[in-house]
């Protein structure tokens, strides 16, 4: 299985980990590293391996940015409550009223300063 993995590779550091320093030399290492790329060019299933990693790769990134858009968002909603909370404290309206309009605990208002 190690050496079948070697097809699976996505970068020439993974390969050099599969490969070894154990099994071949070291210009015996830069002559299988090639054939590996040629067979890896000339295989359409490896073109097919590759895009589905893009494909792979991207979703997740455009998951993840989603994600923190989403997470920045409610941070900033959160921050908006907050300032609109003190403004109204400090206007002088009652915690229970501020608490109402803002969605905040009593708690919450009261440790505003």
């Amino acid at each position: 299985t190690r050496w079948a993995s070697v097809f699976e590779t996505t970068n020439e550091e993974e390969l050099w980990e599969i490969v070894g320093d154990d099994l071949m030399a070291e210009e015996a290492k830069k002559e299988f590293k090639n054939a590996v790329r040629i067979i890896k060019k000339d295989d359409p299933c490896w073109w097919d391996y590759e895009w589905d990693y893009q494909v792979q790769e991207n979703t997740l990134k455009h998951e993840a940015r989603q994600e923190g858009l989403k997470e920045g968002r409610e941070e900033g909603r959160n921050e908006e409550k907050l300032a609109n909370a003190l403004n109204f404290k400090k206007l002088g309206v009652d915690t229970l009223t501020i608490s109402k309009a803002t969605g905040l605990t009593i708690e919450q208002i009261e440790n505003l300063k």
